[in-house]
């Protein structure tokens, strides 16, 4: 299965996660969200979202961003 990993500003993508899910009724499956925040670096960042890929699907995972 193809997971999405949800990397936001903050508690941006837990906010968008815990709405989709109450208006679907049911828990997302397959699906993650990583809040990034500004104190950490960025390589740490990085191993966050990669454990997060490897968490949600075994054929990978799209990234969905609010970053440009």
């Amino acid at each position: 299965m193809i997971g999405v990993v949800l990397v936001t500003h903050g508690s941006l993508g837990a906010s968008l996660k815990e709405t989709a899910e109450w208006v679907l009724g049911s828990t997302l499956s397959g699906f993650e969200v990583v809040g990034l925040d500004e104190s950490v670096s960025p390589d740490r960042q990085m191993t966050t979202i990669e454990a997060a890929v490897r968490r949600v699907g075994s054929n990978g995972a799209v990234i969905l961003t609010d970053l440009f």
